[in-house]
């Protein structure tokens, strides 16, 4: 059986092109928000996605590239 990592299990809940929230991200993979949150911004340093908008007051949207 293949095992997916952390980084490839979140992202294969993110449709290319889509934005997701947070918190779907977060509820569709089983990861805590702050792993998923981690794993975002490690994969929006690489290129794979990237923060679509949010602040401190609204939740942030990324979007696989």
């Amino acid at each position: 059986m293949d095992q997916q990592s952390p980084a490839e299990k979140v992202l294969s809940v993110m449709p290319h092109g889509k934005t997701k929230r947070l918190s779907e991200i977060t509820a569709l993979s089983g990861f805590s928000q702050n792993s998923v949150l981690r794993i975002l911004v490690a994969e929006e340093w690489a290129g794979t996605v990237q923060r679509v908008r949010g602040d401190e007051e609204t939740e942030p949207f990324w979007m696989r590239i």
